[in-house]
């Protein structure tokens, strides 16, 4: 197996459980936001555990991270991007360097589950050796 799959593997794991820590977190409290139906009398017709959003890496495109991927990994020139074989990431060229999508199990639009996600892949990047890496979120 390749160091970059090796480490990234640990990445995504890493994301998984910090993830799924914060998402029993909000279950624990339950639902922060009701919502309510316009054009229907304001209806409450659901609930939300925390506000929608996103979350992805930034990282540059001179770091080491980015150097091991474009050596490691074939790029797709169908989809613009490198990822792994299962899709747990993956790494396109953005306006400003290159941006990466940590794919974990969870699949939730909750913005601190997948803050706490990518939070925990630049530490465990950055523990392994891997800097220059900043998260970015933002409210759908």
């Amino acid at each position: 197996m390749k160091l970059i799959d090796v480490l990234m593997n640990e990445v995504v794991a890493n994301a998984t459980l910090a993830g799924t820590n914060r998402l029993n977190e909000l279950k624990r409290r339950g639902p922060a936001y009701t919502v309510h139906d316009e054009l229907n009398d304001n209806k409450c017709v659901g609930t939300l555990l925390d506000v929608c959003g996103a979350a992805n890496l930034s990282l540059k495109g001179t770091s080491k991270l980015v150097r091991l991927i474009k050596k490691n990994i074939p790029f797709n020139s169908l989809h613009n991007e490198w990822s792994s074989s299962g899709r747990q990431w993956v790494m396109y060229k953005g306006c400003n360097g290159y941006k990466m999508i940590i794919i974990t199990s969870l699949h939730r639009q909750e913005m601190s589950v997948n803050y706490e996600e990518c939070n925990a892949a630049v530490k465990t990047l950055n523990d392994n050796g891997y800097d220059g890496i900043e998260v970015n979120s933002w409210i759908d």
